[in-house]
Formats: structure tokens, C-alpha cells, sequence
């Protein structure tokens, strides 16, 4: 399983570099809340999500998980879900 399979091509993980704990809830933090932040983390915190969500929808591509998510992402809904 690779990066295509979510719908995306390869990055770089250069912009994945945490300095610490604390660094890396922020940068999470930061594309759960719709803020500003990087590409390759949103596509860290997409692939996983999607990844999870798989384990209850194996009959769905890898790709349309991902892009349902990504709404999600975008409409806010994922932090709302993390706090119920």
C-alpha cells in the first residue's frame, strides 16, 4: 500500500519533522481545526484516517475513503468528532 492508493503521489517527509510531542499535537492540532499548516501533514493525518476507516468499510477504495475524509476535513467536521 503506498501513497497512490489514498489518491496521492509521493512527498517528501521533510515537512513530517517534529522538534518534540508538543510540536507534533500542534501540527495535528493545526489540520484537525482547519488552520494553517502543511500539505504533507494533512496527507499524514488523511492516510490514517482512511486507513482506520478501512477496517469498517474494506468493500471501499482506499481513494474514495480518503476523499470522503478529506470533505470532512474541510467542512471542520473532524475536530467536532474528536471532541463528542
Amino acid at each position: 500500500v503506498g501513497p497512490e492508493d489514498f489518491g496521492f503521489t509521493p512527498v517528501a517527509t521533510d515537512g513530517l519533522r517534529a522538534q518534540d510531542a508538543a510540536d507534533s499535537a500542534a501540527m495535528i492540532s493545526a489540520v484537525l481545526l482547519g488552520k494553517r499548516h502543511r500539505v504533507e501533514a494533512e496527507q499524514l493525518v488523511l492516510v490514517n484516517a482512511a486507513a482506520a476507516y478501512s477496517l469498517v468499510r474494506p468493500d471501499r477504495p482506499l481513494a474514495k475513503l480518503t476523499e470522503e475524509l478529506a470533505e470532512g476535513l474541510a467542512a471542520g467536521r473532524a475536530y467536532g468528532k474528536l471532541q463528542a
